[in-house]
């Protein structure tokens, strides 16, 4: 016969239950019993033979001897001395099986999990006489089979957390792909018409320079053919009275404006096509150099020139040079009729603007929008002098460099211009 000390607990139960055909004496023999000998070697179990009164005929076990009980205490004794309230569940099953069925059920006594299984035993003659009860104790199956059935329902429910998680975070990965698919169509969009109104644009700055440029050449034709004829006429003239010396003054000095226009315009039209040479200026430097040309011009002693710190800036200098040129000398025209002219330049640290500042006459601001367009005046010829290009070369010069130029002004409380470079 195999050692049966070498099988698990659930082999030797069935090692048991097998032995349900096999003769009582085999099985109960007092010195070579099989079922004695299996028994003994069943760890948390105990078996049982129940008579035909519901009586506990045998009953043998490890689990007695853990429990501390002694097994032949409970020869004899009824079901109700063993169970109590679960005596009437045991007798049930306990009949099914003295009626040749195999049952097992489940108890839990003290706090303890008990497994039965009964099968019937017979006499030769076929008669169920008794019945084999085998008892597991389960209470550390179920508890492990609770403890991981805890574990899986932790588990899963960390399982369906995480996947609404990444469900959740991949609907929004799919919707922020789909907004930027779609700012990206947009952006693209965008991309194109601003490249074609740039395209559009520099097609027609091309075209205007190109007729300004031509414009200020076919107009110095006429201009020199009114100003050489002029003085045909009063050259045949022998002794040209004063109303004729009067024509002809104006006519010269209108053909002398109509070329300094000329000239304007065409220095505007190469500002548009020049290339900027930018390099590290000092704009007080700059400025005193501007402001020592311009007084050479001014006869105005009163003039009073305030120059505070200013900053080193990345520009073109002939350019920038020639902006502050304009500026300046439109301070000093502008202010040349007060008995104390003064010129303020300086810079506005929080809005990053150098500023030109005068106490000239001033304007309307409602006229501001006019400053800067070419030859537009906001003042007569008789009032000041000009051509009116001026300050849309400021404009040019000042756009190119990527920057912004304003005004701020009163009637008669002088004008301030500022000036925005980025760099």
């Amino acid at each position: 016969m195999e050692d049966k000390s070498k099988k698990t607990r659930e082999e030797l139960v069935e090692e048991i239950l097998r032995l349900k055909k096999i003769n009582s004496t085999l099985l109960l023999g007092k010195d070579d019993g099989i079922l004695l000998k299996i028994v003994q070697n069943l760890p948390g179990s105990y078996i049982s033979i129940i008579e035909k009164d519901l009586t506990v005929g045998f009953a043998a076990g490890q689990e007695f001897t853990k429990q501390g009980l002694n097994p032949n205490s409970f020869i004899g004794s009824s079901l109700q001395d063993i169970f109590g309230e679960h005596a009437p569940k045991v007798k049930e099953h306990y009949m099914l099986t003295f009626n040749g069925q195999e049952t097992s059920f489940e108890l839990l006594i003290n706090n303890q999990h008990q497994l039965y299984k009964a099968v019937p035993l017979s006499k030769s003659n076929g008669e169920i006489d008794r019945i084999l009860v085998v008892v597991e104790n389960i209470t550390q199956q179920k508890k492990t089979k609770d403890e991981l059935l805890k574990y899986q329902t932790k588990l899963q429910n960390l399982v369906e957390e995480r996947t609404k998680e990444i469900e959740e975070k991949n609907k929004r990965l799919k919707d922020t792909q789909k907004a930027l698919q779609s700012l990206l169509e947009d952006n693209l969009e965008t991309a194109n018409e601003l490249n074609k109104a740039n395209s559009d644009l520099a097609e027609a700055n091309t075209e205007l320079e190109s007729f300004a440029y031509s414009i200020s050449h076919d107009l110095r034709a006429p201009l020199r053919h009114i100003d050489g004829f002029a003085r045909i006429l009063k050259n045949k003239i022998t002794d040209p009275s004063v109303e004729i010396e009067t024509y002809y003054e104006k006519i010269n000095s209108a053909v002398s404006k109509m070329s300094t226009m000329i000239d304007s315009l065409l220095s505007l039209s190469r500002l548009g096509r020049r290339e900027l040479q930018k390099i590290q200026i000092d704009t007080k430097q700059l400025v005193q150099i501007v402001i020592d040309r311009l007084k050479v011009d001014c006869n105005n002693s009163a003039m009073e020139l305030k120059i505070s710190d200013l900053p080193v800036i990345l520009a073109d200098p002939m350019l920038i040079q020639m902006a502050f040129e304009n500026l300046i000398s439109n301070s000093i025209k502008f202010s040349s009729k007060n008995e104390n002219t003064i010129i303020e330049i300086g810079y506005n640290e929080s809005s990053r603007e150098i500023f030109v500042k005068d106490n000239g006459v001033g304007f309307k601001m409602e006229h501001a929008g006019k400053l800067f367009g070419v030859f537009q005046r906001l003042h007569t010829q008789e009032e000041f002098e000009g051509t009116g290009i001026g300050l849309a070369n400021v404009k040019q010069i000042v756009k190119k460099h990527g920057g912004t130029v304003r005004a701020e002004s009163e009637i008669n409380k002088g004008a301030t211009f500022f000036i925005y470079l980025p760099n």
